[in-house]
């Protein structure tokens, strides 16, 4: 296993017991929030991860973008919930990441709301 911390805007390899104490101290501020939109009966959401414990033949790509787009249905029996799109992005830049969170929040509020 290899293992990435994001410091100085910069991914830095580092030892395990180093990686344990960054995530459980500093990981938390490169993480963007939870985004949710109920629009009509769809729901557009995003989340985000690090994920910097790699395998060693892994590229470091450690920032992670998970896009889930779902609907919502009334039936007789109660409402049902069905995916219909999941997708996942992986970034090396924490810039490029940070910067298609955005654009994907902007797409979805002004296409779909």
């Amino acid at each position: 296993m290899k293992y990435y911390i994001f410091e100085n805007k910069q991914l830095k390899r580092v030892k395990r017991f180093l990686y344990e104490k960054w995530i459980m101290n500093d990981f938390i501020s490169y993480l963007l929030p939870d985004y949710s939109a109920l629009i009509d009966d769809k729901i557009y959401a995003i989340e985000t991860i690090y994920a910097g414990a790699l395998d060693d033949d892994e590229d470091v790509l450690p920032f992670v973008l998970c896009r889930k787009n779902s609907e919502l249905k009334l039936e007789l029996e109660g409402v049902c919930f069905k995916t219909l799109t999941e997708e996942v992005e992986y970034f090396k830049s924490y810039e490029t990441f940070r910067s298609r969170y955005f654009f994907l929040i902007a797409e979805i509020e002004n296409n779909f709301a």
